[in-house]
């Protein structure tokens, strides 16, 4: 397993298609377990958000953030990213393992990486978000000192998927 940072165009290209088969997968459960509904097609709306995305994804690049790729046997097999959201905060994102690699660590390795990144970034607090129905994800991130908090100023999140998600700390000051 290669853990790396996001660099060449050929990152940028599987960075694309991981976040859209993530976005696909989160958007059909959201209109399909939340009872919304789009006008767009699912597809359609998921390439629409990620070419969005695309244009800001230098906010995950170094020097003020990172986007890690996770490489298992030459097939990417994961992501995850985290941004500078404001003074002694930083935010993670885009945590997806694809679903024929979960069950590995993967995501714990990705996780733990992110956290010893921050401290040594001198960040005091890691904030994330995540739907509510990523149970797995929230136990995960529970099991390394994440703790629910309330919805946070800069959070990424519809507002009308905001009774959907959970919003978690992980207080650095204490590690």
């Amino acid at each position: 397993m290669k853990i790396y940072q996001m660099q060449s165009e050929q990152d940028i290209a599987q960075f694309k298609t991981l976040s859209i088969e993530y976005l696909t997968w989160s958007f059909e459960y959201v209109a399909v377990n939340f009872g919304f509904q789009t006008d767009d097609n699912i597809p359609l709306a998921v390439r629409d958000y990620i070419d969005n995305d695309l244009t800001s994804v230098s906010k995950l690049m170094p020097p003020i953030g990172q986007l890690l790729l996770v490489e298992i046997d030459g097939e990417i097999a994961a992501m995850s990213g985290m941004s500078h959201l404001r003074h002694g905060i930083a935010e993670i994102q885009k945590m997806y393992v694809r679903s024929q690699f979960r069950g590995r660590g993967i995501a714990r390795k990705l996780l733990v990486r992110l956290i010893n990144n921050a401290k040594d970034q001198k960040y005091s607090s890691i904030y994330l978000d995540s739907a509510n129905f990523m149970a797995s994800a929230h136990g995960l991130y529970r099991s390394v000192g994440f703790e629910e908090i309330a919805p946070y100023e800069g959070a990424n999140v519809p507002e009308g998927l905001m009774n959907h998600w959970l919003f978690f700390e992980l207080s650095l000051a204490d590690n």
